[in-house]
């Protein structure tokens, strides 16, 4: 009689069979993570999704020796999140920890273990399963585990640069040059840090503007785009900035060019868009559009107001270099006034 088939060699073979499923379910869950990345409105460097392939999963069976590799290779699909700030890491972390069903017990936070004047890999590894209602393929695999990371970009320029083709390769490094990665670790988390206290600026400066504004002051200064924002919350208490989650910022690029276009409009000062503001027809504008969004005007963002501040000065503008801004027909009908 035929031997029968290992556990490890049935699980292999069952792998190499249903990996163009895996794929599909990989592409299934990328997807969803750059949805949610939007919903949460943090700022993504990539989000990707990838299946194990079957040398990769050999290799661990290999090294592992699980007895119940379906259940036990909890990375048949790899995902990652990285994101260019890292105070944004435990917004998302903490988001997937009640949109998924985690693995307390394989989960972790790299970098947790070290001692305070020790610097290295950082990295927060989740392994979850998917409620995956819509996840068709993920559903056809039995929802097996998937490791998800969430780390900052200088976390993964460290992981994929210094940890893993340096401090985890192959070749041994004397203990001088390992001490060299860990400086290089140091720094990176120091810039981590730097960066997150530079975007925290703008929010500090909003507040200046608008407490100057409240003392009617600083109204003949240069414009910038936390003047802007100020200006039209002084001007529209509760309304926000624009209408994604938070009120947070349009992509860098839309706001550079909304500023351009002030300036050419011949708006640079907060007095200029606060006279602009009081007219009638402005008041009209921001009315029909609110109609169009079947909103209050008091609702509509201060995004959309600011070009509708332009709109009053040098409407031509908007329907030629700066088409971004009025990529919304609702907002061009109201431009059109």
């Amino acid at each position: 009689m035929p031997r029968k088939p290992s556990k490890r060699v049935q699980f292999l073979a069952w792998y190499s069979l249903t990996a163009p499923t895996r794929i599909e379910a990989a592409a299934e869950i990328a997807q969803w993570l750059k949805e949610r990345m939007v919903d949460l409105g943090v700022s993504v460097d990539t989000v990707s999704a990838r299946a194990k392939d079957l040398r990769s999963a050999r290799g661990k069976l290999r090294e592992k020796r699980y007895k119940h590799p379906k259940s036990e290779l909890t990375d048949m699909i790899g995902a990652r999140t990285v994101l260019l700030f890292d105070s944004e890491v435990t917004k998302v972390t903490t988001y997937l920890r009640s949109a998924l069903d985690i693995s307390e017990k394989h989960s972790r936070a790299a970098g947790e273990e070290l001692e305070l004047g020790e610097f290295g890999y950082r990295s927060v590894h989740l392994v979850a399963k998917f409620r995956g209602r819509t996840m068709q393929h993920y559903l056809r695999l039995g929802r097996p585990w998937v490791e998800v990371q969430v780390r900052s970009l200088l976390q993964h320029a460290w992981a994929a640069i210094g940890h893993d083709h340096l401090y985890k390769s192959a070749l041994s490094f004397p203990d001088l040059l390992k001490r060299r990665f860990y400086a290089i670790a140091g720094g990176l988390e120091l810039f981590d840090h730097e960066f997150d206290v530079i975007r925290a600026r703008r929010e500090e400066s909003h507040k200046e503007w608008l407490e100057a504004f409240n003392a009617r002051r600083r109204l003949g200064d240069k414009l910038d785009i936390t003047a802007v924002t100020a200006m039209l919350e002084y001007l529209f208490p509760g309304s926000r900035w624009t209408e994604f989650p938070d009120g947070r910022p349009q992509l860098p690029a839309v706001e550079i060019a909304l500023m351009k276009c002030l300036r050419k409009a011949g708006v640079e000062t907060p007095r200029r868009v606060e006279a602009i503001a009081s007219r009638k027809r402005y008041r009209k504008r921001i009315a029909t559009y609110a109609a169009g969004i079947g909103s209050s005007p008091i609702a509509v963002s201060n995004f959309a107001k600011s070009v509708l501040v332009i709109a009053e000065e040098r409407s031509s503008l908007l329907f030629g270099d700066y088409e971004e801004l009025v990529a919304d027909p609702r907002l061009r009908e109201a431009v059109l006034l």
